[in-house]
């Protein structure tokens, strides 16, 4: 057995046939302490990060599945007695809502047209946002407290004000039946994928930013929000997909990329199963959120 077979289960039974696995995804998360001790006194409610949201769900043959993580030193828009406000959390648990809708519906609708994660996802959700920014100013002109508003956030040249948020966002659609996987990543989050070989996502410089824009109106901001990735956009493909496992960078407190790396070589010849049991053991002091989705076919080990 070379050292890539070591990692891949037995290939499935196709779906309908007799003896058939099923195929199971699972999400893990626990928050971490902020990195810097002020944090605790100066934000209170944010004593613990809590910035990762990691989901998944299954329609017909496809799973739809996403891993996002706020970047903790994002800008926060506080909440008020009236409105809710927008951070880098919102954000994050925003993304994979968005995604999974959107890919669900791509799912049911047609596989032929290419998944526009720009257009289906990041423009619909920087609508969303506009809402909920134009929302909030409107409840603190209500409570003549703008001025208030205006002397916390960050002043452009121009006179405008603007407030950065971004998170990482790994994310994909898996064809149970085909073994085909399209996948996408914006952060340093990364993922293996087990195949005919074993191929690691690569945790990338890029992310998700979502910026909003208060200008100078008459009765009021006139507000604006874009929301795009810095990273490409356009999915990566596999075929011949018996599981992966996807994984943000709080769960290994050094690079992710070599710990991906070691498991792709084999290093420890585990099963996807023995990978599982692995990192639920492990209990690094990153310092972050640890998230972990596993997709991966039953077999007689747990």
């Amino acid at each position: 057995m070379n050292e890539a077979d070591a990692l891949l289960p037995a290939k499935p039974t196709p779906a309908g046939e007799t003896g058939a696995r099923a195929f199971l995804m699972e999400a893990m998360l626990a928050a971490g302490p902020r990195k810097a001790g002020a944090d605790y006194d100066a934000e209170r409610r944010c004593r613990e990060l809590g910035e990762d949201a990691a989901g998944f769900a299954h329609v017909g043959d496809h799973w739809v599945f996403w891993l996002a993580d706020g970047t903790s030193d994002s800008f926060s828009l506080p909440d008020s007695d009236f409105v809710q406000g927008l951070n880098a959390r919102r954000l994050a648990c925003d993304l994979g809502q968005a995604f999974c809708k959107a890919a669900l519906t791509h799912v049911r609708q047609s596989q032929a047209k290419a998944f526009d994660l720009q257009g289906r996802v990041l423009d619909p959700l920087a609508q969303a946002w506009r809402a909920g920014m134009a929302e909030y100013v409107d409840a603190v002109v209500a409570q003549n407290r703008l001025d208030e508003l205006l002397g916390h956030l960050p002043e452009l040249p121009d006179g405008k004000r603007q407030m950065i948020f971004s998170s990482t966002l790994i994310c994909g659609v898996f064809d149970e039946r085909r073994g085909a996987l399209e996948a996408w990543n914006l952060g340093d989050s990364g993922a293996l994928v087990v195949a005919s070989a074993i191929q690691v996502v690569e945790p990338a410089s890029g992310r998700v930013f979502v910026v909003a824009t208060l200008a100078p109106g008459a009765d009021k901001p006139e507000v604006a929000i874009e929301a795009y990735g810095q990273a490409e956009l356009a999915p990566m493909r596999f075929e011949g997909v018996t599981g992966f496992v996807a994984m943000s960078d709080g769960v290994v407190n050094r690079n992710l990329s070599a710990f991906l790396s070691a498991l792709a070589q084999g290093a420890q010849r585990q099963s996807l199963a023995e990978i599982r049991r692995s990192l639920l053991r492990r209990a690094d002091a990153s310092h972050d959120d640890k998230s972990i989705l596993f997709g991966r076919y039953l077999s007689e080990e747990a």
